[in-house]
């Protein structure tokens, strides 16, 4: 009866491994492959943003310096400024 326990035992052992390893490595593959390609969509979504941003950004500056260049020759700005200054 010990050696019939023993055999079953071992015909379980060996039958749960080749299920489980099969299984544990094409999941690990599995893991990899989907972490990888995430990290790369992750990574051009992010230089999609950061361009946006960055055009965002030079068009706030090229409105600032526009609305600048118009306030610096509108002449009743430029007569209030020079009327305010004393020397």
């Amino acid at each position: 009866m010990s050696r019939k326990n023993s055999l079953s035992i071992r015909f379980m052992v060996i039958f749960l491994l080749l299920g489980v390893i099969p299984v544990a490595l094409a999941g690990g593959i599995s893991y990899y492959i989907a972490s990888d390609s995430i990290r790369e969509e992750v990574y051009s979504g992010l230089g999609v943003y950061g361009e946006d941003a960055s055009r965002g950004l030079e068009d706030f500056f090229e409105e600032r310096a526009y609305d600048a260049r118009v306030f610096s020759n509108h002449h009743s700005i430029y007569e209030g400024l020079t009327a305010g200054r004393s020397y």
